[in-house]
């Protein structure tokens, strides 16, 4: 697997140079996004069932959407995104949207669900700003590809 890090090791060695303060920087910034990435993750997999019983208990009994298999599939998208934030890319959801069980009324209760989700904040998750960037960046991406 290609990391962020591979094209700048091999400019510079196509180069024929050591790494420069611009590689360096440059390297420092996927570095510094997979350390925030891992801190949602792991706050995602500590929070996860509270998460989703706030979705339950406060969403949809909101919105009066019903919650027979809502709260698995809700549970199921969470662990996805876990998946995405760990890898540090959206390859899961590519799969994902070309599922075929997946309905048009289904996928827009999902993305309502994201769009509280994003929009509350991740509160209780208790994320740096970086690591909320990232959440957020991932919600976004499922939002987009439940469209």
């Amino acid at each position: 697997m290609k990391s962020a890090l591979t094209p700048i090791l091999a400019n510079a060695e196509v180069a024929g140079r050591f790494l420069d303060d611009a590689d360096l920087a440059a390297a420092k910034i996927p570095l510094e996004r997979a350390e925030a990435r891992l801190e949602a993750a792991e706050k995602l997999a500590m929070y996860h069932d509270d998460l989703v019983q706030d979705v339950i208990d406060t969403f949809l009994r909101r919105s009066g959407t019903a919650a027979v298999d809502v709260d698995r599939a809700i549970d199921r998208d969470l662990c996805l995104i876990q998946y995405c934030l760990v890898v540090g890319n959206t390859s899961p959801f590519d799969e994902w949207g070309r599922s075929p069980n997946r309905s048009a009324a289904v996928a827009a209760v999902k993305a309502d669900i994201f769009n509280y989700i994003r929009d509350r904040g991740s509160a209780g998750l208790k994320l740096s700003p970086a690591a909320a960037a990232e959440l957020k960046f991932y919600l976004n991406y499922a939002i987009e590809a439940l469209k």
